[in-house]
């Protein structure tokens, strides 16, 4: 349970904003390392959001290799009240470290799509390369490189691209 409270001048309570997770079904494997989990977001709008992380796979080092993840975010009700999800799908592959066990690289390839039965809404599909990490002697982060491709299709169920656009950022 994650809480936010703020309070008005005078003491008294301004705001409690309280997200609620709730993680369950947890899978492991042979060796005790986690390969599976589902959880629940509840956020402070009563709006939930559903993420199973499945395929967690690890290297000879026993450090985290790759998985996929499943996100399922309510953005709203229909006429009958129904909450209305979108889907987004996360591949996490090619996860590398350092001879410190410091995260150096890793690629995404997300597929985000609409609430089921808005085919006007968009597609979206994005490869994500997250590397070069390089961390200073107190193991903070200093510098990475990502690059990030999105292409977006209008409607949802088209197969020409609407745009395409790549992004380079550099955190120094």
């Amino acid at each position: 349970v994650e809480r936010s409270l703020t309070t008005n001048p005078d003491g008294t309570l301004k705001l409690d904003a309280t997200t609620v997770t709730r993680r369950n079904s947890i899978g492991y494997d042979g060796l005790g390392r986690m390969t599976y989990y589902e959880e629940t977001i509840i956020d402070p709008q009563g709006k939930s959001t559903m993420r199973t992380v499945s395929s967690i796979l690890y290297n000879e080092l026993n450090q985290q290799a790759g998985y996929t993840e499943v996100t399922r975010e309510e953005q709203g009700k229909d006429a009958n009240n129904t909450p209305l999800f979108t889907t987004q799908t996360t591949v996490r592959t090619d996860i590398t470290y350092n001879p410190l066990g410091q995260l150096v690289s890793y690629h995404d390839s997300i597929d985000i799509r609409p609430v089921p039965g808005n085919m006007s809404a968009s597609k979206i599909l994005k490869d994500v390369t997250w590397e070069l990490a390089q961390y200073n002697d107190k193991a903070q982060l200093l510098y990475y490189k990502e690059t990030t491709t999105e292409k977006w299709f209008e409607p949802a169920d088209s197969q020409v691209e609407k745009y395409n656009v790549t992004t380079v950022s550099e955190r120094t």
